[in-house]
């Protein structure tokens, strides 16, 4: 029947998310440890469980039809199916670094980190910001079409373009990102600002202007990556700031403001709320500025009060959780 196909696919769904979530700190301790076997590895490993991922949510977007598919809906399985790319990208340098092997160029190794950034997490935080921020009020209109399709082209571009050594085919995503940026500020623009007077929804319109500015840092590697004809010599800063206003100030905004909505019966400690929203966004905030400006002193004294602040989350969304789980009423008998 039906009901017992869908059951058996909860099952499934149900034993990835359980495998995917030991192979990931795994994987993260692996990376720490340095050695490259173990690394190459668990990287594999996570590489399969992610094409499972990926092919359930296509199955799934097919079943409901391309074209009918939502603007989260349709960031999500672009995001998923740059993230196979990135990540094959990724195993593969990891088997190289193991074995030695000559798979992937030097220069091409950015390809990875450009798929997984500009592609993957881009999308996907577009995805979330859209469906959080308009809810009911968000449609697939073309201009939306059209600024999914670019992100989704742009994280293609940049990745080639490094890993073929076609520098200029990289310059295509500054275009593509330009038009993004302006379809996502007209969509989103006005319902982020009065997003951030209510604590359920400003992690996800503060993650707007760090996603922007992602992006225009990307851009401005971009462009001097084209005008160099080469990868070498970047600013260590600007690498470090691109990569912090994408991971902190868009993503973990993002990953909060979904945990906040589901623990929203939970008020465990709700003293924490403003001292994590302000205490990692600014801190980010003032990071990536000394970052940009090379001011050391000013990046030693924020990088601590963005990581206390999103530490003090992690035992909060923890405990908020965990009560959650403890009020949940108990299943009625058959």
């Amino acid at each position: 029947s039906a009901a017992a196909v869908r059951a058996t696919q909860g099952r499934r769904r149900l034993m990835v998310a359980g495998v995917s979530a030991v192979a990931i700190p795994v994987y993260v301790a692996s990376v720490s440890s340095g050695n490259l076997p173990a690394r190459a590895v668990p990287g594999t490993v996570l590489l399969l469980l992610i094409l499972m991922w990926v092919v359930f949510v296509v199955g799934v977007a097919s079943g409901i039809g391309f074209g009918r598919l939502s603007v989260p809906q349709l960031a999500v399985m672009f995001a998923l199916i740059t993230f196979v790319i990135g990540s094959s990208l990724g195993v593969l340098i990891q088997i190289q670094l193991a074995t030695g092997a000559k798979i992937i160029s030097p220069e091409g190794t950015g390809a990875h980190a450009a798929a997984q950034v500009t592609g993957y997490l881009a999308l996907m935080a577009v995805g979330l910001i859209d469906w959080r921020l308009l809810g009911e009020a968000s449609r697939r209109t073309m201009a939306a079409t059209v600024m999914v399709l670019s992100l989704f082209i742009s994280g293609l571009a940049i990745a080639t373009g490094l890993l073929l050594g076609i520098i200029p085919l990289a310059g295509l995503a500054t275009p593509l990102e330009l038009i993004a940026v302006g379809i996502l500020l007209a969509r989103v623009g006005r319902p982020a600002l009065a997003a951030l007077g209510s604590p359920a929804t400003r992690h996800f319109a503060i993650a707007v202007p760090f996603l922007i500015l992602n992006i225009a840092l990307t851009i401005i590697l971009i462009v001097r990556v084209v005008s160099s004809g080469s990868t070498q010599d970047l600013p260590f800063g600007l690498i470090i700031a691109l990569d912090h206003a994408m991971f902190v100030g868009t993503m973990t905004n993002v990953l909060f403001g979904v945990l906040f909505s589901a623990t929203a019966g939970q008020r465990v400690w709700p003293w924490a709320d403003d001292l994590i929203f302000w205490g990692m966004n600014l801190g980010v905030a003032v990071f990536i500025a000394a970052l940009l400006a090379d001011a050391r002193d000013l990046e030693r004294f924020t990088a601590p009060v963005m990581g206390a602040a999103v530490l003090l989350a992690i035992a909060t969304f923890t405990l908020r959780l965990r009560s959650n789980r403890s009020a949940a009423p108990a299943p009625a008998s058959a």
